[in-house]
């Protein structure tokens, strides 16, 4: 017979040690934030959680909601990102379940399988547009928005917070990377 083991969140990250990044733009890791996924289908669902379940989603492709210290990221017609603290990811994941129970949707705490971290500052926009192929103008992308795209080789889940603030999502595995690239990218915009 087999024993249920309860696993833990991976208690460190790749960026754990590094430092915090200061130059024309800054770099920070954002400790303790969770992830859960959310798959409603049923397109009456969404409107359903926004209403019953007191989970405000985006109602546009490529937006985000915030509540307080949790966000509502827009993944695709049926898919969206909580990113909420991690100290609230299980009870909120355990609400949705119970809420959503017998409902055709997936409510799955995703919290190990990334790392966030903030890019801001008045080069920020300029540094990420050295390895996103977004377009980052303010016309075309602004605060309040989100998409999924890539740093250079990392894929990442990129949102603009504030006109001058980035949170990026970036998988575990490629956390160092991305946190490397972009301190190169602040370290060279800072010598032009």
């Amino acid at each position: 017979m087999l024993s249920r083991v309860g696993f833990e969140p991976v208690a460190r990250s790749l960026i754990s040690a590094k430092a915090p990044v200061r130059g024309v733009a800054s770099l920070d890791q954002v400790d303790q934030f969770g992830a859960i996924n959310l798959r409603l289908p049923d397109a009456t669902l969404p409107a359903k959680a926004t209403k019953e379940y007191g989970l405000l989603l985006p109602a546009s492709p490529n937006t985000f909601t915030q509540q307080g210290d949790v966000t509502v990221l827009w993944l695709g017609p049926d898919e969206w990102m909580i990113h909420a603290p991690l100290k609230k990811t299980h009870d909120l994941k355990q609400g949705l379940e119970a809420k959503l129970g017998g409902r055709h949707a997936a409510v799955t705490d995703v919290s190990d399988n990334s790392v966030a971290m903030e890019l801001g500052g008045q080069s920020a926009r300029r540094i990420l547009e050295k390895g996103c192929p977004l377009d980052l103008h303010p016309r075309a992308f602004g605060a309040g928005q989100c998409a999924q795209s890539h740093f250079l080789q990392a894929v990442i889940l990129l949102a603009q917070i504030e006109s001058d603030r980035f949170l990026l999502r970036v998988r575990r595995s490629m956390s160092e990377y991305l946190w490397d690239a972009l301190a190169d990218a602040i370290l060279k915009e800072g010598r032009n």
